[in-house]
């Protein structure tokens, strides 16, 4: 019984985990632009791979 048990679980998990993956598929809307007003923006890109947090060296007084 609890072969058959487990066996159940992993089967539902299986199929749960499929149904509720992610759609990755590219959505194109044909003529879409942004307005020259946005275009006249500058882009802010943030990247932060080691969690260093913006008040982090003022905080600890860091030299560098």
């Amino acid at each position: 019984m609890p072969i058959r048990l487990s066996l159940l679980a992993v089967i539902f998990s299986f199929f749960f985990l499929n149904v509720s993956a992610q759609d990755t598929t590219q959505k194109v809307v044909v003529n879409r632009y942004n307005s020259v007003e946005q275009q006249k923006k500058p882009y802010v890109i943030l990247i932060s791979l080691d969690a260093f947090r913006w008040d982090l060296a003022e905080k600890y007084q860091a030299k560098n």
